[in-house]
């Protein structure tokens, strides 16, 4: 089939069940030469969502990357205006239609590339019954824009979807298997009541959200962007100020050329781009996860151990939490923290605590408190520039057995606690201790056992733990310092 222009779309008899199977069918041809596709949405017009998804587009290009675009917005379609594709021609094949492509490679197809110059979006339809049809009309049109459109090899997808909700439900009734969503707000309060609306879809839908971007940051009043980060524990990707030179750019086309200037806004967008770049290759690493790195593969072919190791992948990897898992979670009083900062130094450090002051929200969320100590918070400030976290849980003392999850992790206040987590502490009791000063809230990547065959069961002794204390006798923190009987250790 070849993508026609909508305005010429007639009403005729036809077999409609088969012919959505059949769009299908294309749909999942046409993907399996892609490696991601990535919904960016808002629930409010006017925040510069489609300005995000040319900028997120071109800058993941420059990066190595092969991307498309499908603009969605039908009605108010913009991605051609901003990558300066306005007067260019699609060419058909027996492949399909081919996308337009910028000078940087994007390749983009836009409903403004389909119909007149300056023509609005219109549709012959039944007079009685026009809205039924041009909702039908919509949905075909998305489906084609993705089945009959020749996108070829393709590292990620992005869909640029107009302000609400439903486009993105028939986005993801088409790829179910969709890698996430990229949610755009500005700081107003606002935006920030009707994005969370659109996030509350997502999580209903049980779609994942990768994370959120606030535009305009500081020229409106308000922080949409870290408060639904907070309540909703999900990544803030980056926050980009108002840029005359960027709007520029925008109206004359020039969005990709932008990227490569010296304007000072560029460490803002670099970062952004930097951190869904990292999110795409880590989704690369996770649907390879049965290969292991490039780094575990070399010392495997060294070592011999590549087949041992192919079992382990695919016997004990997981990408969730199972319930035996959740159960020996549940059973420790100490878990073993590994995190880096931006440079990658590490800081690795045990955390202790009541059975179970380590909490399963689901199979893929754990949250932890992380209190005073000595002051330094080395985990906290690494997770601030770095959130990958690694967790490793031993049963010393009944199976021996540990369990490493690794993740990424954000920092939530105790008064800004993400729903789930405040849900759970009011419907479980979960006494709070005051002396609390973050939560840490996990999103688990990967899970796998650590065997228990080097690991010593041990046996519990006697020992009254003084929870928060100050006591320097009880916290014997001058162990390790210079003096007399510094190096006999004490039996408690």
């Amino acid at each position: 089939m070849q993508i026609r222009t909508y305005h010429e779309v007639q009403e005729h008899e036809s077999n409609l069940p088969d012919q959505m199977a059949e769009q299908q069918v294309r749909v999942d041809a046409r993907l399996a030469s892609v490696g991601n596709v990535i919904g960016v949405m808002s629930g409010k017009g006017g925040v510069g969502k489609s300005l995000v998804s040319a900028l997120l587009a071109a800058g993941l290009s420059k990066h190595g990357l092969r991307v498309g675009v499908i603009d969605a917005d039908l009605n108010g379609p913009s991605m051609p205006r901003f990558l300066g594709l306005e007067s260019c021609p699609l060419e058909e094949t027996d492949d399909g239609t081919l996308p337009a492509v910028t000078k940087g490679g994007l390749r983009v197809i836009s409903m403004s590339l389909l119909i007149e110059e300056d023509k609005a979006l219109t549709w012959r339809e039944p007079i009685d019954a026009g809205f039924v049809w041009r909702g039908a009309q919509e949905r075909r049109a998305l489906r084609e824009f993705i089945s009959d459109v020749a996108w070829g090899e393709l590292d990620v997808l992005f869909v640029d979807l107009p302000p609400g909700t439903g486009r993105l439900a028939e986005l993801h009734g088409l790829v179910p298997g969709m890698l996430g969503t990229i949610t755009v707000t500005i700081p107003s309060v606002a935006s920030q009541d009707a994005v969370a609306r659109s996030l509350h879809f997502s999580e209903q839908r049980g779609l994942h959200v990768l994370g959120l971007v606030e535009n305009l940051s500081g020229l409106y009043e308000g922080q949409a962007g870290s408060e639904l980060a907070r309540e909703f524990s999900i990544p803030l990707l980056g926050q980009i100020p108002f840029s005359p030179e960027l709007a520029v750019a925008a109206d004359d086309g020039s969005v990709e050329d932008w990227l490569d200037t010296e304007e000072s806004l560029q460490a803002e967008i670099h970062g952004l781009v930097g951190a869904v770049a990292d999110i795409c290759k880590k989704s690369a690493t996770k649907l390879a996860m049965h290969e292991g790195t490039v780094g575990e593969q070399q010392v495997q072919a060294t070592q011999g151990s590549r087949e041992r190791a192919k079992r382990f992948y695919d016997r004990q990897m997981r990408e969730d939490l199972s319930s035996v898992m959740v159960k020996l979670i549940a059973e420790q009083e100490m878990v073993f923290v590994a995190t880096a900062d931006a440079d990658g130094n590490c800081d690795c450090s045990p955390r202790f605590g009541t059975p179970g002051f380590v909490i399963t929200l689901d199979e893929k969320t754990l949250a932890y408190p992380e209190y005073r100590g000595n002051g330094v918070f080395a985990s906290l400030g690494n997770i601030i520039e770095n959130p990958h976290i690694g967790l490793v849980f031993v049963d010393f003392f009944r199976t021996t057995v540990g369990l490493h999850v690794n993740g990424t992790a954000v920092l939530h206040p105790t008064d800004k606690l993400p729903i789930a987590l405040s849900t759970y502490i009011e419907e479980e009791g979960h006494k709070v201790d005051s002396k609390v000063e973050q939560w840490v809230v996990i999103t688990v990547d990967e899970a796998y056992i650590h065997c228990a065959k080097h690991v010593p069961r041990m046996t519990k002794k006697d020992k009254r733990i003084k929870w928060g204390t100050d006591d320097l006798k009880a916290k014997e923190d001058n162990f390790f310092l210079e003096r007399k009987g510094a190096h006999e250790i004490p039996v408690r």
